[in-house]
């Protein structure tokens, strides 16, 4: 199952918010309550050697607030 990590000041917090989720709707759904209706998009963004993640930069409404291991749809 993929996770998910918000963007936070640094990797080690970002860390502590790791949550599973199934899809981009499920996350969606995850984060309605903070962001209201967004419109989230998942793109490539790096491979991260420091936790071995192919990390996507997931993006509400064009701001940053996370990063998954993998590309959701």
């Amino acid at each position: 199952m993929p996770l998910f990590r918000y963007h936070r000041g640094s990797l080690e917090e970002s860390m502590k918010t790791i949550i599973e989720v199934n899809s981009l709707d499920d996350l969606k759904k995850k984060l309605s309550e903070e962001y209201g209706e967004t419109n989230l998009t998942c793109d490539f963004y790096c491979f991260d050697k420091r936790i071995n993640w192919d990390t996507y930069m997931i993006r509400s409404n064009g701001d940053i607030i996370g990063f998954s291991d993998g590309e959701l749809k």
